[in-house]
């Protein structure tokens, strides 16, 4: 019989990473057990911002009670998160970090307690301030390569939600037999799935549907020049890179990491630079003899879907600007992840990369996927009436290097 807890859940067992991201996208659970050669254990996961209290009480009643929440490691940066020691020693290198409270929740422990700091730590509104250490909630931080590089339920449960289309940050527990004596394994774990409804899936399953698989190639005419066009599948869904030129060989190849934005791309939005950026760097390469556009799908909003972007758009009419609009509807700041472009770049043989960005921090998150950047190239575009405050935000709130805004409005004409 299904818990309480999961009523928002699915009735029926499956076992497919889409059942499970399905059923953690309407604030359920599921159960992913890792490789039998590796912990061997179960882990009940759900999305941290769906832990309500019936929830971390259902963790707390089937689980060891070790509740830890995986996040990507810029999130853990965002919240003044550190590593919990120095030298880890931990035979799997599990990236604790300082264990917290949310201030003001009383004694840490209860699951109404802990279901608050759970959610807070999901939270993009949260600052360092609303959390108190040492605490009774166990933040992880997720490898910056993600599944490639960590098959371990810190990088799965972070993976699931992001599949999911919720904030990157789980909730996870090692499930425990019923005399908690041992951990839940093998078919004792998918009898404790099947009798609460809950889907099964592997780590091995969530490895396989995130790696990175060329789906098709071909030369495409356009108005820039002459392209050649390669798609690729991970995640649940493709995305493109359009080759100009000759770059076989090259020490030093000019890089476009550009998220979808179907708004501005496709339809000329004012709102925003992206379609200019993408243009102005099209002709750059072009005028270079060479370059490479990463074009990835599902980064719409700075990776918080094209609904909540129009949502967010909304409260920008009414005053607010990009990032507390983005907060405002509930969704992180940026929640984009550029692991993918990373291996686009090394299966097109990208050793070293020249990036056309004004942010420096995808500059470092490159390098985090093991791209090394010789330069940064400065892409900046024309402002107008319409996206200068948005730029100006841009550069002010999230560190892009915007350097020749004009800070009268008035010289917009």
């Amino acid at each position: 019989m299904t818990h309480p807890a999961l009523s928002r859940s699915v009735t029926a067992t499956g076992g497919t990473v889409r059942d499970a991201a399905a059923v953690i996208a309407a604030g359920g659970m599921a159960v992913v057990l890792d490789d039998t050669a590796r912990e061997n254990e179960a882990d009940l996961i759900m999305a941290a911002e769906s832990a309500t209290v019936d929830a971390v009480a259902f963790f707390v009643e089937h689980t060891s009670g070790l509740l830890c929440v995986p996040m990507p490691r810029e999130h853990a940066d965002r919240l003044g998160l550190p590593p919990m020691v120095d030298d880890n020693t931990d035979v799997h290198q599990t990236a604790f970090l300082r264990s917290v409270d949310l201030r003001g929740a009383g004694t840490g422990i209860s699951a109404i307690d802990r279901s608050a700091t759970i959610r807070a730590l999901a939270d993009a509104r949260s600052t360092p301030a609303d959390f108190t250490s040492p605490g009774h909630t166990f933040p992880l931080a997720e490898h910056r390569r993600g599944l490639a590089a960590r098959a371990g339920h810190t990088e799965a449960g972070v993976a699931l939600c992001r599949i999911a289309g919720c904030t990157p940050v789980a909730l996870i527990c090692e499930l425990v037999s019923a005399d908690r004596r041992d951990m839940l394994r093998g078919e004792d774990a998918h009898r404790f799935a099947a009798r609460h409804g809950l889907p099964v899936i592997t780590v091995g399953q969530l490895e396989e549907f995130q790696r990175l698989r060329p789906t098709g190639n071909a030369p495409v005419p356009t108005a820039a020049g002459r392209a050649h066009a390669y798609a690729y599948a991970s995640g649940g869904v493709e995305h493109l890179a359009m080759v100009y030129g000759d770059i076989a060989g090259r020490a030093d190849v000019l890089v476009r990491i550009h998220s979808e934005c179907l708004t501005g791309d496709l339809f000329a939005s004012r709102r925003c630079d992206c379609g200019e950026q993408l243009a102005v760097s099209v002709a750059a390469m072009v005028a270079a003899g060479g370059g490479v556009v990463v074009y990835l799908t599902g980064h719409e909003g700075r990776g918080i879907g094209l609904g909540r972007k129009l949502l967010a758009y909304r409260r920008q009419a009414e005053g607010l600007d990009t990032v507390d609009a983005n907060t405002s509807v509930g969704a992180p700041v940026d929640a984009r992840d550029y692991a993918v472009a990373g291996q686009i770049l090394a299966h097109l043989g990208v050793e070293q990369a020249a990036l056309l960005t004004n942010n420096p921090d995808k500059v470092r998150r490159l390098e985090d996927q093991g791209i090394p950047v010789s330069r940064r190239v400065p892409l900046e575009t024309v402002p107008t009436l319409e996206n200068i405050r948005y730029l100006r935000t841009k550069r002010d709130r999230l560190g892009h290097l915007l350097a020749d805004l004009p800070e009268e409005t008035q010289a917009l004409g």
